[in-house]
Parts: C-alpha cells; sequence; structure tokens
C-alpha cells in the first residue's frame, strides 16, 4: 500500500503515518470509518475530559467533530455526546463525517456557548475559538492576519463561552477549557478570570496521566510544537466543588 506506521510514543491510541501520508485519505480503513486523522495533542485534551463508557458530554464549539468522534468512540454505544457549535455548515460536516464512521451516540445542534441554554451535564468540553496560533505549522497565513486586537477580542469571547457554560455543569463536575493557541492572553489568562469569579471552582493539574514534556509548569497541557511534534494546544481542567 506504500505506507508505514509506527506506534506513536506518548499516545497508545495513536498510530503514526510516517510515510505515504497521502494515501491514507483512499485507504477502505477510512473510507469506512475505521480510521480518524487527528493530531495526538488533541487526543491529549479528550484524555483530560476522562471519557468513560456510559459517559453524557457536552462539546461545545465542536465543529468539524474530530474530538467529539474521539470521545464518542471512549463513552461507547451507551454513552451520549452532545456535540454543537454556532456555524451551521461547519455543523454539517460533522453530521457527515458521523455517517462515515457509523456513530449514533453523537447529537449534533446548532448552538451558541455563549447565550444558548444547554442540558445539565457533569463534563463539558469546551474547544474554545481562538486565534489557532499553535496550528501555524499547517496554517502560515494566520501570522499575517493575527493583530493584537485580535488576541484581546479572543480574551473576551473565550471568557464569555467559559461562564456560561459554567451554568450547566453539576456540582463535582469537570470543564475542560482547550485551545489551539500558544497565547497566555487566550490560554491561563482566561483560567485566570474565569477563577478570580467562580469560588465553586478549583484548577487542577494534569501532570499525572500527560508526559512531562506536555505540561507547563502549572501542570496544565501545553504543548510546543518544536517539542512534541504536534500541534499547539492549551487545555486546563476545572472542577466544580460538590
Amino acid at each position: 500500500s506504500g505506507i508505514s506506521i509506527k506506534q506513536h510514543k506518548a499516545f497508545s491510541n495513536f498510530l503514526e503515518v510516517t510515510n505515504g501520508q497521502d494515501k491514507v485519505l483512499d485507504t477502505d480503513l477510512f473510507g469506512t470509518g475505521m480510521i480518524s486523522i487527528q493530531d495526538p495533542a488533541s487526543g491529549a485534551v479528550v484524555d483530560l475530559i476522562d471519557p468513560q463508557k456510559g459517559d453524557s458530554i457536552l462539546d461545545v464549539c465542536a465543529a468539524p467533530g474530530t474530538k467529539s468522534l474521539f470521545m464518542a468512540q471512549r463513552v461507547g454505544p451507551n454513552g451520549t455526546i452532545y456535540a454543537s457549535d454556532n456555524n451551521e455548515n461547519r455543523v454539517k460536516k460533522g453530521k457527515a463525517d458521523i455517517k462515515r464512521h457509523k456513530y449514533n451516540n453523537i447529537k449534533w445542534t446548532v448552538l451558541d456557548a455563549t447565550k444558548d441554554e444547554f442540558p445539565l451535564a457533569k463534563k463539558i468540553l469546551i474547544d474554545a475559538p481562538c486565534t489557532g496560533t499553535g496550528v501555524l505549522g499547517r496554517r502560515p497565513d494566520i501570522k499575517w492576519r493575527i493583530k493584537n486586537k485580535d488576541i484581546n477580542s479572543m480574551n473576551q469571547l473565550q471568557l464569555s463561552i467559559l461562564n456560561h457554560m459554567s451554568n450547566f455543569l453539576i456540582p463535582g463536575g469537570r470543564i475542560v477549557y482547550a485551545t489551539c493557541s500558544l497565547e497566555p492572553e487566550e490560554n491561563i489568562y482566561v483560567v485566570k478570570q474565569f477563577l478570580s469569579k467562580h469560588r465553586d471552582f478549583t484548577l487542577a493539574p494534569s501532570n499525572s496521566f500527560l508526559p512531562k514534556h506536555w505540561v507547563d509548569s502549572d501542570g496544565l497541557l501545553m504543548t510546543m510544537p518544536y517539542i512534541t511534534k504536534s500541534d499547539g494546544l492549551f487545555g486546563a481542567v476545572l472542577l466544580k466543588k460538590e
């Protein structure tokens, strides 16, 4: 087939394609939904939410849904992923991917995570909109378009989403706040701003189950592309007190 793979060093459920990347999309395994293409850093974000068999998880700002699919696999047929996004076209892409994978435990809806109503949940993943500076390797055009004011406006939007979605988390539950940005204004600053106003939440370090070089000095998920050979991602676990 001309495709070479090896086990990913950091994550056992990921295979790294070392040769023939361009041929993967033409394989029967991809066409029938047996495999997905995903950056391992995205898999690390899913590890933070800790999907268990039978879980119901809210996944907001989720389209096109690669993390949703991974979580759906982890929660199994008795679990449900309630995936949503405010972009109708991107939600359509998410629904199309479900058909390829033949999952019936992902429910897609068009919802705005800053203002709409959501069901109560014990686990919420916020894959927040961001400037995308962690994926410059794949999208170098970003650096020509981004301005300082964009980072500031993103910070406000991200905080608005985190504030709103915290209303739908039950006591004892967890929110994972994640971005594909390397900017502290979009990452730890947002988390600290949120915690300063929400005394019923605490920040949980993630260094107990992530590779050492995948976490920052605060014990939070922070991948640097030149070190982790992945996208640059940030992820924080916020626990709501019982």
